[in-house]
């Protein structure tokens, strides 16, 4: 048996816009002990907070906790991640170069759009244009309730008509696979359809619908591709790989453990921010661990195990703890210098390169790796 310690180590309305988007932007994350995080299953930590923990300390609170760990299956959720990687510095790569020169406001939509976040967060380390002030973690889900304070937490995060037409552009990004989301919050938020027409863009790893498809900066190595399709078919999410190199990566994303349900329902917190509560966690309710839980009720069709083999690629899997050790290992790989420096080197080359033979291609999901 594998030590799971040493294994894990390696005008009125449009000023209170402004306001409530002002105060939001400026408030500050608290550094919570590791203990605290894993018992706040409302929240998913910062990428403060995930990058400066210990793995040796995340798992040896997770034991205290309670909470049951799978070393050898996480090994096998870890080694697709680290293979996923250089791709998906590639995705960004072409996104940046695409779209910087505006400075677009970025928003990776919950949940499946969070490794997206990490990705352009650890890259904003390297303080180029502020892009990570420029980054949104947008909580939202298929199951939102809209019973009217939707808009008052979309407003609060940079997202209503006087935001966007006095402000720069904004991106919508998620996994995939139609961008419905995108349409949502736009209802959600109240948007008239002209300035969403005009000012908002949305991109998905894998597009089958309107929305464009975020293509690739150069084309991947056969290298590169063989060993993410190897460690996906050694993964619970196998049966998910369908040789289209985006469709499997729109797969990984989704079906990677998350640490929150999904989000549901819109509240207003005790600082007067406004912010969105995630369902339950089923596994913390059946085993009666004492943890900061969420008032909405769990969905019932939510896995809990990272082991069990995944054939539903929308599938519900929570395991904040998995989740968290992914969070960070994402973040220290794009916050390492070399890969940001690999990154800006890119996006500021005058060579159009393979870039502007394909890019289309990529959008239009006619390039696959089979």
């Amino acid at each position: 048996m594998i030590d799971l310690t040493k294994f894990f180590i390696s005008k009125n309305k449009k000023k209170d816009e402004a306001i409530n988007f002002q105060r939001f932007v400026e408030e500050k994350p608290l550094q919570r002990p590791v203990e605290e995080i894993l018992s706040n299953l409302i929240e998913r930590p910062s990428s403060e907070e995930a990058i400066s923990l210990s793995e040796e300390e995340i798992v040896e609170s997770a034991r205290k906790l309670g909470y049951p760990l799978d070393s050898k299956t996480m090994g096998k959720i870890y080694a697709v991640q680290e293979s996923s990687l250089p791709l998906f510095e590639n995705i960004v790569t072409w996104l940046l170069r695409k779209e910087e020169s505006e400075e677009p406001f970025y928003y990776a939509f919950a949940r499946d759009g969070e490794l997206l976040y990490d990705v352009l967060w650890g890259i904003g380390q390297a303080n180029e244009k502020d892009l990570s002030k420029r980054v949104r973690y947008l909580k939202t889900s298929q199951v939102m309730e809209d019973d009217g304070l939707n808009s008052e937490y979309f407003n609060q995060i940079g997202i209503s008509n006087s935001t966007i037409k006095n402000g720069n552009s904004l991106i919508f990004l998620d996994s995939g696979f139609l961008g419905s989301l995108f349409y949502g919050v736009k209802r959600w938020a109240k948007i008239k359809h002209n300035l969403f027409e005009k000012k908002v863009r949305g991109s998905l790893v894998r597009s089958l619908g309107d929305f464009d498809q975020l293509g690739f900066y150069n084309s991947p190595s056969d290298e590169i591709i063989k060993k993410f399709n190897e460690k996906m078919n050694d993964s619970p999410y196998r049966s998910n790989l369908k040789g289209d190199l985006s469709w499997d990566l729109c797969a990984f994303m989704q079906l990677m453990p998350k640490f929150t349900g999904r989000y549901t329902k819109v509240y207003q917190k005790e600082n007067q921010n406004w912010d969105v509560l995630p369902e339950g966690n089923l596994l913390v309710s059946k085993l009666n661990i004492n943890l900061k839980n969420s008032s909405v009720n769990p969905n019932s069709d939510q896995i809990n195990s990272i082991k069990k083999d995944q054939s539903f690629i929308n599938a519900d899997i929570v395991d904040p703890v998995a989740s968290l050790l992914l969070q960070k290992r994402t973040l220290e790989y794009f916050a390492n210098p070399s890969v940001q420096d690999r990154v800006y080197s890119r996006i500021k080359t005058n060579s159009k390169g393979i870039y502007g033979q394909i890019s289309k291609n990529f959008e239009k999901g006619y390039i696959s790796f089979n």
